[in-house]
């Protein structure tokens, strides 16, 4: 296949009207800190808390509707040996997978290319403009997935080489039934970020309601362009055999259903929905890692005297560091279900218990008991193994079995990870030690929840 020209044609204006608005929105995050009278670094992290309520609930949206929620869900559904409620939680850290994967595949061009434009252009705009920036480019990102997916479903439903999706759902025709198991979901740093940006609790509490409605809605198009893909007789279309599944290609199942079952100009529209998704979520996740690594660890550990602009400097540098670490990553995996489901793994086993104990356990824990359980539930979690990146057990527990010459853990260890009472005994030691002089008032204040 020679390499699509509309289709590159299409994505450069799109990155161009993402830039455009992220130039706008650093100008308009300049004039925003000359008016604040609050800290500078709270203009990058959190849009000096004066987010508009519609700007607010549309960068909410776009961050949970991002590449992994439209290509994941499409993927997961479409995956014979998983289905429909597989995807109630398709959420975010796929950064560049995404649209590398998925621009190889439509514009017949090496994967690289595209993960490294596509990541360059999420890092510069965040760089400019911060919060403001992936506010408003989020808008325009929103737009198009709104337009572009739901234009693709009609046509989806009525091709000629799928059959009917409610027959399938239950009934084995091409593949599996597409109807499958539960995953549960986990906390999410971005979407916080979002809400500490609007000035007021009822804000807040409207952003969260529409843009859950928000969230639902632009999730049916991907559900069932993976319904339809499991109900197509692929070698009814230019694809041909073997299926997309048996090719190692379930990730980019969107894309392909785009591409062999839609006219063209659908396909090119498509293009840019998927486009706009991946840096929708590529953005958050570079500036939630970048506000926590600046604020919380470098500003109040390592330099407590830190001024700004210098907490402003190390953002900018966490900002690069994560684009490029996800740069890396995008090029090591092909599923991305795989890569989300394996960011939640790590974040439940990791911050879930933290967050549990800081709402309904805040007398009871502290800095030093989150730190420590943050650091012993990571570590369990990779003596546990990981298949996905081939990372063998260390630990065996009950139940654990050989699986196409790979050993993978069936006892309920991540929840076990999660109950480890690592956090409240490291809290109630540093308790004991400030309450019989071993520590400074200091440590108290540094390590207070």
């Amino acid at each position: 296949m020679a390499v699509f020209l509309p289709g590159i044609l299409s994505m450069v204006v799109f990155y161009l009207m993402i830039l455009i608005m992220g130039i706008w929105a650093s100008r308009k995050s300049k004039i925003e800190e000359k008016k604040c009278s609050g800290k500078k670094s709270e203009i990058t992290m959190i849009g000096g808390r004066n987010l508009n309520i519609w700007v607010s609930i549309f960068t909410t949206t776009a961050t949970w509707v991002g590449g992994a929620f439209i290509l994941g869900s499409a993927e997961i559904v479409y995956m014979p040996n998983k289905g429909l409620v597989w995807a109630t939680v398709p959420f975010g850290y796929s950064i560049s997978l995404t649209i590398g994967g998925a621009m190889s595949v439509i514009l017949d061009i090496p994967s690289y290319y595209t993960v490294v434009i596509s990541a360059a252009v999420a890092i510069l705009y965040t760089l400019l403009g911060g919060m403001y920036a992936v506010a408003y480019t989020d808008i325009i990102q929103l737009i198009f997935m709104f337009l572009s997916l739901w234009l693709s479903v009609p046509f989806m439903l009525t091709s000629p080489a799928s059959a009917d999706i409610t027959f399938t759902a239950v009934n084995k025709l091409y593949q599996e039934p597409w109807l499958g198991k539960i995953l549960s979901g986990v906390c999410y740093q971005a979407f916080y970020q979002r809400i500490l940006a609007v000035a007021t609790d009822k804000q807040a509490h409207i952003t969260c309601y529409i843009s859950t409605v928000f969230c639902a809605f632009l999730a049916i198009p991907s559900l069932i362009v993976g319904a339809v893909a499991a109900s197509t007789d692929w070698n009814q279309t230019s694809f041909g055999l073997p299926t997309p599944y048996e090719q190692d290609k379930a990730g980019m199942i969107l894309p392909l259903s785009l591409e062999h079952l839609c006219p063209p100009y659908v396909f090119i529209a498509g293009i840019g929905a998927i486009a706009a998704a991946v840096m929708s979520s590529a953005d958050s996740v570079m500036l939630s890692f970048a506000s926590v690594s600046a604020r919380n660890i470098y500003h109040r550990i390592l330099r407590k005297k830190a001024s700004e602009q210098e907490v402003t400097y190390v953002i900018k540098v966490c900002i690069l560091l994560i684009g490029c670490t996800g740069m890396g990553l995008a090029m090591t995996t092909t599923s991305v279900f795989g890569l989300t489901v394996l960011s939640g793994d790590v974040l439940y086993t990791s911050m879930f218990p933290q967050m549990v104990c800081l709402f309904f356990l805040p007398n009871h824990s502290n800095g030093y008991g989150a730190a420590t359980g943050f650091g012993v539930g990571l570590l369990l979690r990779c003596l546990m193994g990981e298949t996905t990146l081939g990372i063998p057990p260390v630990i065996w527990l009950p139940g654990s079995r050989l699986v196409d010459g790979v050993y993978e853990q069936r006892f309920p260890f991540r929840s076990l990870i999660v109950l480890h009472r690592t956090l409240r005994l490291s809290s109630s030691t540093e308790d004991f030690c400030l309450n019989a002089g071993m520590c400074s008032n200091s440590d108290r204040q540094m390590w207070s929840p």
